[in-house]
This record gives structure tokens, sequence and C-alpha cells, in this order.
């Protein structure tokens, strides 16, 4: 599916050929670019994808916030970073008001480029849209933090989340564990999965490997091993989740 996008912008040059309708309040369809943009996104094309969006411009076309969300994706996903911020600035300019979603494409863009203080920025301004906070705002701000090796950063932002009525789940713990590895925190990382405990989450393949590396690079070997084994008694019985032994939690 990823080679179809020249598909779609032989489809979107015979689209413009057609009569164009204009609507007296909306202005002219853009359903053709936007499609051409997903396209072109699912393919990992971004420059493609900003050059749609600019055309968009060009020919005053009615833009909306997927047509934005999805260019930023595409560059996003492309690891150019910077463009999907230079799209995200474009967009808060514009007479469009960003959502939750979009506020969590620029903070993943962030993460590519380990800008965690811009990440902790736009994660306040995005409980601004709606009064609400997201478990996917938190989960892609900490593991912009990880990335960054600010683990530190990233578990008081763990800690925010009860207090915001917000419910951390197996991602969020997989990047605070992430962040722990980074830092070779084994005690932090024991600490981790003792907190999933409390809160009756049963860590994942992900989790359980980070606290295992955590535990290695920190000359913990001993927990490691006890991890290990919950991991390959976790894998040999897929009716149970994986769950630690109490011992390596201690």
């Amino acid at each position: 599916r990823r080679q179809r996008w020249p598909e779609a912008l032989a489809l979107l040059a015979s689209a413009e050929r057609l009569p164009q309708v204009q609507h007296p309040m909306r202005g002219r369809d853009s359903g053709p670019h936007q499609a051409a943009i997903e396209a072109c996104a699912r393919a990992r094309q971004w420059q493609r994808s900003l050059a749609l969006l600019n055309q968009m411009f060009d020919q005053t076309l009615r833009t909306d916030i997927i047509a934005f969300t999805t260019a930023m994706s595409s560059c996003e996903r492309s690891h150019v970073w910077e463009r999907a911020l230079d799209v995200f600035a474009t967009l808060c300019a514009s007479r469009l008001a960003p959502d939750w979603f979009v506020y969590n494409t620029a903070i993943s863009a962030c993460g590519k480029g380990e800008h965690w203080t811009l990440a902790l920025h736009l994660l306040s301004r995005a409980c601004g849209v709606d009064g609400i906070w997201k478990t996917e705002l938190f989960n892609s701000t900490i593991s912009t933090c990880a990335k960054a090796r600010q683990w530190p950063r990233a578990l008081e932002l763990l800690a925010r989340m009860p207090p915001e009525l917000v419910a951390p789940d197996h991602v969020t713990f997989g990047a605070a564990m992430e962040a722990c590895e980074r830092a070779e925190h084994s005690e932090q990382a024991l600490r981790l999965l003792r907190t999933m405990a409390l809160r009756r989450l049963h860590p994942n393949t992900v989790v359980l490997c980070s606290a295992i590396s955590a535990c290695a690079k920190d000359s913990r070997w001993q927990h490691g091993v006890a991890l290990f084994d919950a991991l390959r008694s976790a894998s040999s019985s897929s009716s149970s989740p994986p769950s630690p032994s109490s011992s390596c939690c201690r």
C-alpha cells in the first residue's frame, strides 16, 4: 500500500482538470488534496506531503486540522522532526485551533529530536484545549524525556498522572522504564515494577526487558536473573501474563 502514492498524485492531477465547484461559504473542495497527502504520508513521502499542503495554501483551498495533522505525522514518522514542528507552528498561526492529537504528534516529534523542554511546554499547552489530560499526551512526553535521558522528569510526569485523574497504562510504564534503563538506574526500575503491582498492572515483555537491562547495566545481576526467569515462565505459558517474582522487587 505504501507504493500507491503515485496513483494518488495522478488522480489528484485528473481531479484538478475537472471543473471546480466552489462553495460560497467553505471555498473549494480540498478532499482530493487531503487524500493525496494521506497517501504520501503512508509511504513516508514527507516532502510530497508538505508540497501538497503548501499547494493547498497557494490555491486558497480550504484547509482543516486533518491536513495539518497528516503532514505532521508524515514528517514525524520520517524522523524529520524539525519539519513537523514547522507545520505545527504554521497551524498555530492559522485560524485553526490544534486539538490534543495535534499536540501529541508535536510532542512525538520533540522525542525524535530529544527536545524534552519543548515537550513539557507543549504538554502544558495541550491541557488548555479542553481541560482534559490525555494518557497519550503523558506517554509521548515521558518517552521524549526518556530519549533525552531525563529520567527524573519522566518519573515526575508519571507521579503527576493520578492527581490529574489520568490513568497510566503499560505504555506509560514502558516509557518510564526506558528512562530508568538509559540512566542505568535499577532501583528506580524495580520501584516501577512495585508501582505496577499496586495498580494491578502486569508488566509486559517490553517493561520486563527494560527492567532486566537496567539491572544488568547497574550490576544487579541477581535481580536481572529473577526478572528473566519471570519473563521466560510467562513466554512458556501464554495464558498467564508476565509477573516478576516478589524477590526481584525487594
